[in-house]
């Protein structure tokens, strides 16, 4: 298998994300090192390369979503919150629906950390 640039950065950036690593991680020498230790040519993003991909990611993820939602058909919409491992408090806004073919299809349109204040 070849390598690709592209799809590096795409997984290196989804690695990051999903183990909560913040994007600035990539500038720690010795977290490069790690990587450079596997492969001595690799080329790290930097931490802005990382950001442009994820609005990028973001924005492709919300056009996709846009797609799913049919028109003219009824939905249910769902909340629900909880606190991650990291103690954020995150919220998600889920919609329901049945396809056309009758099988329960649902679309999550938010996923949020919900910030408040102590009182």
């Amino acid at each position: 298998m070849s390598f690709d640039q592209q799809s590096w950065n795409r997984y290196l950036l989804l690695g990051l994300l999903s183990a909560l690593i913040p994007l600035n991680a990539i500038s720690n020498r010795e977290f490069r090192r790690v990587f450079f230790s596997l492969r001595h040519d690799l080329k790290l993003p930097s931490v802005s390369t990382l950001s442009r991909l994820l609005e990028s990611e973001y924005d492709k993820t919300i056009e996709a979503i846009k797609h799913q939602i049919p028109l003219g058909q009824r939905v249910s919409i769902a909340l629900d919150g909880w606190t991650s491992q990291n103690r954020l408090a995150i919220t998600s806004v889920i919609m329901y629906y049945i396809s056309r073919n009758w099988k329960l299809e649902e679309v999550q349109l938010a996923f949020e950390e919900v910030r408040y204040l102590n009182i």
